[in-house]
């Protein structure tokens, strides 16, 4: 919903996915 596009952005910036 609103926590989506931010889910995919840290995806791929390697802020949630380290």
């Amino acid at each position: 919903p609103y926590n989506a596009p931010l889910i995919q952005f840290s995806s791929w910036m390697g802020g949630d996915r380290d």
